[in-house]
C-alpha cells in the first residue's frame, strides 16, 4: 500500500508522514494507562513504522545512481543490524531501571531528527523519467482493503487459534483470508492501476529474492519476538540480561555485512543470495 502511495505523492513527502505517525503514536503510546489505549496506539505506531520501512528502502532505489546501491542498500542493512543490537540492549536497560514509558518516548527525538534533516536535505532524483508516469495513476482502494482482510484474518486466525480451540471462528477466519487473497488475485489481474503487479512474480530472480527475505524475516521475527519471553519467564533473567543476550543475533549481523558488502563486490547478488 505504502510503495503504491509513495508512487503517487513522492517517497520523501510519505516518508515525513510516516515519522510523524511514528513519533506522535509512540508519545501517546507511552501516556497510555490501560492495555487496550497500549494497543490501539501500537496499532497505529506498526502503520508509521511500516511507511519507514517501505520508503527507506524504495529511496535507495529512487535517489541513489545505481552504480552506488549495492553500497548504499548495505549502508541500510547495516543500520537495521545496529538498530536491533542496540535496541535490545537499550530496552533491557529501560525495562530494567527506568519507566517503562521511555521504551516509546525514545523514538521522539531521533523522529525529530529526522524530519530535520529532510527538511535541510535536496535529495536529487536521478532517474525522475522513469517514475512520473505514475503519478497521475489511481489508487486501488479495491485492491488495498482485500489484501489488508486478508492479512488481518491470518493473523488473528494464528494468534486467536490456541485460545479459541481452532473453533469455527478461527476456520472461517482462514477460510476468509484465503477468499480475500483469491479476490485481491482477481482484481490485480484486471485492474488497469494494479497495487501489485503480479506479473512481475513471473522474474525468477526477484521471486528468489522475495523468499529469501522472506526466510530471513521469519528468522529474525521469531528470534526477537519469542526469545524475550524464553529468557525472562523461562529462565528467569533480568530484562537487562536478557537484552545482552538478544543483542547476539544482531552484533553478528552487524560484523557479517561489513563482510557481505565485500563479497558483493566481487560477486554477483545472485550467487551470494544462495550462499546466504
Amino acid at each position: 500500500i505504502w510503495g503504491k502511495l509513495g508512487d503517487k505523492i513522492g517517497l520523501k513527502k510519505l516518508l515525513f508522514i510516516g515519522l510523524i505517525v511514528f513519533g506522535i503514536s509512540s508519545f501517546f503510546s507511552g501516556l497510555a494507562n490501560n492495555i487496550n489505549i497500549l494497543t490501539f496506539f501500537r496499532f497505529i505506531q506498526g502503520i508509521g513504522a511500516s511507511i519507514l520501512l517501505v520508503t527507506s528502502q524504495a529511496m535507495i532505489s529512487y535517489y541513489v545512481p545505481k552504480k552506488d546501491q549495492t553500497r548504499a542498500f548495505s549502508f541500510l542493512t547495516m543500520s537495521i543490524a545496529l538498530g536491533m543490537t542496540l535496541g535490545t540492549i537499550i530496552g533491557g536497560f529501560i525495562s530494567e531501571f527506568m519507566p517503562w514509558n521511555w521504551i516509546f518516548w525514545i523514538n521522539i527525538p531521533i523522529c525529530l531528527f529526522v524530519i530535520l534533516l529532510l527538511y535541510t536535505d535536496k535529495p536529487v532524483n536521478t532517474h525522475k523519467e522513469k517514475e512520473e508516469p505514475l503519478i497521475n495513476q489511481k489508487f486501488d482502494f479495491p485492491g488495498a482493503i482485500l489484501i489488508f482482510l486478508c492479512q488481518a484474518s491470518f493473523v488473528f486466525a494464528l494468534y486467536m487459534g490456541h485460545k479459541l480451540h481452532w473453533n469455527y471462528i478461527i476456520i472461517s477466519s482462514l477460510l476468509g483470508s484465503l477468499l480475500f487473497l483469491i479476490l485481491f488475485i482477481l482484481r490485480e489481474q484486471k485492474c488497469p492501476y494494479p497495487l501489485l503487479k503480479l506479473s512481475l512474480l513471473k522474474n525468477i530472480p526477484f521471486l528468489f529474492t522475495l523468499l529469501a527475505g522472506c526466510i530471513a524475516f521469519i528468522l529474525v521475527g521469531g528470534n526477537l519476538f519469542l526469545l524475550p519471553f524464553y529468557l525472562i519467564e523461562t529462565k528467569s533473567l533480568s530484562s537487562a540480561s536478557a537484552g545482552l543476550i538478544l543483542m547476539t543475533y544482531p552484533l553478528f549481523f552487524l560484523i557479517m555485512t561489513f563482510f557481505i558488502n565485500k563479497i558483493l563486490q566481487k560477486y554477483s547478488c545472485w550467487a551470494v543470495s544462495i550462499m546466504g
